[in-house]
């Protein structure tokens, strides 16, 4: 069984992005191209209907009756931030990495949080091969990040940068105080055959571009040219590439990989 979902989020209110709708296209098209995947095989979310329950839905169809050797994608396009969470008495105990789905006000209830994916995540068996693609940053602002001048023209994702509230940086800056890190979302994939690829450090930022007249996250881009040029390459080899051509091309975000099967090509089946 192979099943792939695919999330993109450009409307954000107030921080708008422009390339996310592109990045899941693209992705999409290569998936059909190289692999012969049927687009009933694939599921979309997108804009507005991209809701904190509709993708908490969807990650749960993607894990649903998953058997050993199936091939699972998910490829996330749009903000990500990070949450310093207040137990009941008011202590910082708690940081998750999140993504954002288009409803995200800055609390748990709003995002999609490292947990909530590890709790997904946790019930699949050992043998399914799975592939998380983040396009986005988890900086502890809502942002992709606004990148220099580069060969490539580069905007921050997008160019409206909206900061954590006042409140909830104090809360993070708390954590760091107390040495509390983030789960991170490469937790979900320790006991698979899972491969979790970044657009960037956890500190980092993921940049919006213009790249051959249409906008996308230039970590998916340079990401699908490198495997367009070997699809066989194990993706330690391919991360290494994306992070040449991104360096290359005047970025400064550097992709991350996790997983214990990282020695694997992309598509497993």
């Amino acid at each position: 069984m192979r099943k792939i979902f695919l999330c993109g989020k450009n409307s954000y209110n107030g921080c708008p992005l422009r390339g996310c709708l592109n990045d899941i296209q693209n992705m999409a098209d290569y998936l059909i191209s190289e692999y012969g995947i049927a687009k009933k095989e694939i599921r979309m979310l997108t804009d507005g209907r991209a809701t904190t329950a509709a993708e908490k839905e969807h990650l749960a169809w993607l894990a649903d009756g998953a058997q050993d050797g199936d091939f699972l994608l998910w490829h996330n396009s749009g903000h990500g931030s990070t949450l310093a969470i207040r137990d009941t008495v008011g202590n910082v105990t708690t940081e998750h990495d999140c993504e954002c789905p288009i409803d995200f006000d800055f609390t748990p209830d709003h995002a999609i949080l490292d947990t909530d994916v590890m709790s997904i995540f946790s019930k699949l068996p050992s043998g399914v091969n799975l592939r998380i693609i983040l396009d986005s940053c988890h900086s502890g602002e809502m942002a992709r990040a606004i990148n220099g001048a580069g060969k490539i023209f580069a905007i921050r994702r997008f160019g409206y940068n909206q900061p954590q509230p006042m409140d909830l940086d104090w809360r993070i800056q708390t954590a760091k105080d107390l040495s509390i890190k983030a789960i991170g979302f490469s937790r979900s994939i320790e006991h698979l055959q899972g491969v979790l690829l970044a657009g960037c450090e956890s500190s980092g930022t993921s940049a919006d571009a213009y790249i051959d007249r249409q906008y996308c996250g230039a970590f998916t881009y340079e990401l699908l040219k490198t495997l367009r040029q070997n699809k066989e390459a194990s993706l330690d080899s391919v991360i290494k590439s994306t992070r040449v051509l991104l360096s290359t091309d005047g970025y400064e975000q550097i992709p991350q990989i996790h997983g214990l099967e990282s020695n694997q090509p992309f598509f497993v089946n």
